[in-house]
């Protein structure tokens, strides 16, 4: 007769994550309606050592059971069931971060064109990463793997990518780079997560469930391939959005839905206006003031469609179902631009309102003085009040109001990976 040891499970609710699961008093019904999925490891006198049962194995058999789990298998008997050798073990891995600069050389490049290539300066648009080499006998770096575990971001805001064989390509990378006047590039690796697989968002892929509905609210984008088996993320005007489903949800086969509503559209445009090229945005400025914009025009669905097609826009696959995403908190100290952290820092830094800043770590007294060019929060005029009812906005400070360091944390994108 079997014997239960142990089991793991994945809750349909709370964080979802793997984690040790009493199931020995559980009715198998209850077990079906609480678990996403079980591994239960048993024993049994007539087999050497211990095995593994997948719950998903024997639910045409007991879905619907009223027995407890532990009764399920006293009335087995003999009765065999469809186990294995092979036992789960909970390994929890990360994405990590690091500064580009630190392994790579990068060089301003038309697209597609190799860093040598004889052309105007005004057609470099895009920046290419080449490894440093490690030694003169090393293996080639393989820049297709590279591109399929890779996130990079420039000053903060990720950037779509491609990859030759002699290098990895970030689209726009240059433009960004000219506007802000900085350079700083960020890698977030999913190495030891999944592979990753990017679909650009092009303004047909973006619609609304009917005529009378406004992108404004809710917006829906057909990807195109198929979500089985995968955890989408979404790269929106350069904010990476993992594992939220205040802003990103499954709702089809090839389908996602974004709660537009939920995000702080005005403060991005403003935060990221200095760092990306927006001027692809069907939305006119004030001839006296630049940076005034009208608020029906902006949230209209035609600059919205621009907005999600953006080189900053696209829908990130990952290779792995067990995904999650937990916040750590820094510390913030009265010094501008300086967090503490009591962790290793290894993981991509998120502050304002949603954009990854490139940042530099020292270790002090037993934690690590966080430096980043850019935490300050800044009092916009309409921050005071509801924008939605405004006719327009500009980017104008609250008299008075002093700059103050912004909340930020790190985005630890894991999985729980078994077996």
């Amino acid at each position: 007769m079997y014997q239960l040891v142990s089991a793991l499970g994945k809750p349909f609710v709370g964080s979802a994550r793997w984690q040790p699961a009493e199931i020995g008093e559980l009715t198998m019904l209850t077990l079906y309606q609480t678990y996403r999925k079980v591994y239960a490891v048993l024993t049994n006198e007539f087999i050497e050592g211990q095995v593994c049962l997948d719950l998903e194995s024997i639910r045409g058999d007991y879905v619907t059971s009223e027995l407890t789990f532990n009764e399920m298998l006293a009335a087995l008997g003999n009765q065999a069931l469809p186990t294995t050798d092979q036992l789960p073990e909970l390994k929890t891995r990360y994405a990590k971060y690091n500064d580009a600069r630190r392994a790579y050389t990068i060089t301003p490049v038309p697209p597609f064109a190799a860093p040598d290539a004889e052309l105007p300066e005004s057609e470099k648009t895009w920046l290419f990463l080449q490894r440093k080499p490690r030694s003169a006998a090393g293996p080639a770096f393989d820049y297709e793997y590279f591109y399929k575990h890779c996130l990079v971001s420039v000053n903060g805001f990720y950037h779509r990518t491609d990859f030759s064989a002699q290098g990895a390509y970030v689209v726009e990378g240059d433009v960004s780079r000219k506007l802000s006047k900085r350079d700083q590039l960020g890698i977030l690796s999913f190495r030891e997560i999944g592979e990753l697989e990017f679909v650009a968002i092009t303004p047909e892929m973006v619609y609304k469930q009917s005529e009378e509905q406004s992108l404004r609210h809710r917006t829906y984008i057909d990807v195109g391939v198929d979500l089985a088996g995968k955890t989408p993320m979404l790269v929106l005007g350069g904010y990476l959005h993992a594992m939220d489903s205040t802003i990103l949800r499954v709702v089809g086969d090839q389908h996602l839905m974004v709660s537009v509503e939920n995000l702080p559209l005005f403060e991005r445009y403003y935060e990221s206006r200095p760092y990306i090229d927006l001027s692809e945005l069907p939305v006119e400025t004030s001839t006296n003031n630049p940076f005034q914009i009208a608020v029906d025009e902006f949230l209209s669905d035609d600059c919205l469609r621009a907005y999600f097609s953006l080189p900053q826009s696209f829908v990130v696959l990952v290779k792995n179902e067990d995904m999650f995403a937990d916040l750590e908190v820094l510390q913030k100290v009265p010094e501008p631009g300086k967090h503490t952290s009591y962790t290793r820092p290894e993981y991509p830094m998120v502050a304002g309102y949603g954009f990854s800043p490139n940042y530099w770590a020292v270790k002090e007294d037993g934690q690590y003085a966080i430096s980043t060019h850019d935490t300050l929060y800044r009092y916009r005029v309409f921050n005071t009040t509801d924008p939605y009812k405004q006719v327009s906005l500009d980017d104008s400070m609250v008299s008075g109001e002093a700059e103050t360091t912004r909340n930020a944390h790190f985005l630890k994108i894991g999985a729980d990976l078994l077996f």
